[in-house]
């Protein structure tokens, strides 16, 4: 397997006997055979080659836990394919730009392509600003591409909070529709960025879906009220009143929460 994959002699390369090779010596008792042949094989999934069909993330999992267990070409071979996705990506995302195609700017978002990403989020907080109205689908969208950037660089305010406007507004929609988890999950990576709906949101529906049930949490959901209670911006909400008096009953219940678990543990 490791000599057809190369093309070392006396093998000529050939990508689907490489492949052949490595799944035969996959379980094999000899850790030096096992190895190479985890190796191939990851490398083959990962550039699509030798009819091996799996998921690059897959062939980049196996290709660590080589690395980890000390085979050194392991880690080669990861920077390799890391090379080789960023030019796919990067190529996708241009001929995106450049046709105006947004599937394929999406494609390559999905792939992991930083500019892409950020490519639709300043889209989305374009449309956004211009009196779009996006829906719960439409939103989850926007904070995926957020939850991947923020990941390799940071997203300009300017972009990030027209996005966070309709968010907030969604998970609100949701909290009046009686739907606390989905409203918690849509707003939970906004924690700490200070945008006073959102925290409401995350506040209210954290208590509602997981700390009204477990008292282990409420510390945490406490945080998340006093958060929104602390946020000058809250008195700009149009339903500020009625949500501060949402929040301050939820706060009395945690308190009564904290009380009973101190006691408790007397």
């Amino acid at each position: 397997a490791w000599d057809y994959y190369h093309g070392e002699a006396p093998c000529p390369q050939d990508d689907e006997k490489a492949a052949a090779h490595a799944q035969a010596g996959m379980d094999s008792k000899d850790d030096t055979c096992r190895r190479r042949c985890r190796y191939v094989r990851a490398m083959l999934a990962g550039q699509n080659r030798g009819g091996v069909r799996d998921r690059w993330d897959n062939a980049v999992y196996a290709l660590r836990r080589l690395a980890d267990e000390g085979f050194a070409p392991a880690k080669e071979g990861l920077e390799l394919l890391n090379r080789q996705e960023e030019a796919r990506t990067t190529g996708l995302y241009r001929k995106a730009l450049e046709s105006g195609d947004m599937e394929m700017m999406d494609q390559a978002a999905q792939n992991g392509c930083f500019d892409a990403e950020l490519y639709l989020l300043k889209d989305a907080a374009k449309r956004l600003s211009e009196g779009e109205t996006f829906g719960e689908r439409e939103i989850t969208k926007c904070m995926v591409w957020y939850r991947l950037t923020r990941e390799r660089g940071q997203v300009p305010w300017e972009v990030l909070w027209p996005i966070l406007d309709a968010l907030g507004e969604v998970g609100y929609q949701l909290l009046s529709e009686n739907k606390p988890k989905d409203a918690f999950y849509l707003v939970k990576d906004t924690d700490g960025l200070d945008h006073a709906l959102c925290q409401y949101v995350l506040a209210h529906a954290f208590y509602l879906h997981t700390a009204s049930r477990d008292f282990s949490e409420t510390d945490r959901s406490i945080a998340y009220c006093r958060a929104f209670r602390n946020n000058p911006q809250a008195q700009l909400l149009k339903n500020y009143k009625k949500m501060c008096d949402t929040i301050d009953r939820d706060l009395f219940f945690l308190q009564l929460n904290r009380v009973a678990v101190k006691g408790k543990e007397g």
